[in-house]
């Protein structure tokens, strides 16, 4: 016979009418010999009766349609999906839509733009026009001041071998 002792929960199963009637009438014998289980078994018994003796509540009117509606509320909260459901997205696109225009506009203008050209005067007094990445070049260079070698830096292949070089 299954030992019942452990299991308070098989008790309820037996109150409740449950049990398969094998089992059933392995628990009825034990309860026979059992004082603490036929103990739980009637505080079970009285807990029961409370229970069922309880008026049985009444929902307000739209409780049900409140219900319902709050499961739906969570189910569209919960939804993965949610934004593409129209009325979810308020000012977003908008928002959106104003961000890439300004970040496109800003590329036009940059693109249209001239590149800035720098007025150098060389030793010799000639001055020339050098637009801003010539004279980046130029500002590193360790010998800038020879002009002719600045205005020819475009033809110069090995640039890396030259930057080497530590005296010309």
């Amino acid at each position: 016979m299954k030992r019942i002792c452990g299991d308070k929960e098989q008790i309820s199963t037996f109150l409740d009418g449950a049990l398969p009637e094998r089992e059933a009438a392995a628990v009825k014998a034990h309860l026979d010999d059992c004082p603490e289980c036929r103990k739980e078994m009637a505080a079970y018994g009285k807990l029961t009766d409370l229970l069922w003796g309880m008026p049985a509540v009444e929902p307000s009117d739209g409780f049900n349609r409140e219900f319902w509606r709050k499961i739906e509320a969570e189910k569209t909260r919960q939804s993965r999906w949610r934004i593409f459901r129209p009325g979810t997205w308020g000012w977003r696109p908008a928002a959106a839509f104003a961000a890439v225009l300004l970040v496109v506009g800003g590329i036009a203008v940059y693109r249209a733009m001239p590149p800035a050209r720098v007025i150098v005067v060389s030793d010799a007094g000639v001055a020339e026009t050098m637009d801003a990445a010539g004279m980046s070049i130029a500002a590193d260079l360790d010998f800038y001041q020879d002009m002719d070698l600045v205005r020819r830096l475009d033809f110069l292949e090995n640039w890396d071998a030259v930057s080497m070089m530590e005296e010309i």
